[in-house]
């Protein structure tokens, strides 16, 4: 993967958001990653993010956690790496759901390595809140971002992207990325979205076409 965008500018001085995401240790960190928010606002950087133990450190509701590590800090695979930098209007609506995410993420208090819920479960779950499911292309390596639920299959729909899911195959398609993308066993096999070019595998999206990091409305 390229290495991260600079961080954009305040602008007009609201929050600024950003995804970033640290492999899991060996030998998972070929395709395993652990994904989290970064909230700028001014000289304050806040993290957010779903942890395997409860309570760990920080400020926590379960899983949940404030500030368990410092805002750049990997998980022990390798070096973190930002994904996206959110542009302001984004950032705003991350915002505000990252706030209440203390009392109101469902998963708080329950967490499964697979298929889900995890933490790249909680960072799906905070984008769906947000209303920017549809348009945020996530990393293939973020495992659990397609959880649905153990059993079954469900349909989501979010910016006009469908999702079909179930612990054993998931397809997504549509939205703004113009997506289709095939996983198995909660690992993307195949996929490929037309804006920005990308072909998605599962070691890493491949970029197609140059294209900016940060979202624009």
């Amino acid at each position: 993967m390229a290495p991260s965008p600079p961080p954009p500018e305040p602008g007009d001085g609201g929050p600024r958001v950003e995804l970033w995401a640290a492999p899991l240790p060996r030998p998972l960190s070929p395709l395993a990653w652990h994904g989290w928010f970064v909230v700028r606002e001014g000289e304050r950087a806040t993290r957010w993010e779903v942890w395997q133990r409860r309570d760990a450190g920080g400020v926590s509701a379960g899983h949940v956690h404030r500030d368990l590590m410092r805002p750049e800090g990997a998980v022990g695979g390798g070096p973190a790496q930002r994904l996206v930098s959110f542009d302001a209007d984004d950032s705003a609506r991350l915002a505000a759901v990252l706030k209440g995410a203390l009392e109101t993420y469902p998963h708080r208090y329950l967490y499964r390595y697979w298929p889900g819920p995890n933490s790249n479960t909680f960072i799906r779950w905070v984008l769906d809140e947000a209303g920017l499911w549809g348009g945020a292309l996530l990393d293939p390596r973020l495992v659990g971002k397609d959880y649905l639920g153990r059993f079954g299959v469900g349909v989501r729909r979010a910016s006009g992207l469908v999702q079909l899911a179930s612990p054993l195959v998931s397809v997504r398609f549509g939205g703004q990325s113009r997506l289709l993308e095939v996983s198995a066993l909660g690992l993307t096999v195949l996929g490929l979205a037309q804006s920005p070019p990308t072909l998605l595998t599962p070691f890493g999206p491949i970029r197609l076409g140059t294209g900016e990091k940060e979202r624009k409305s």
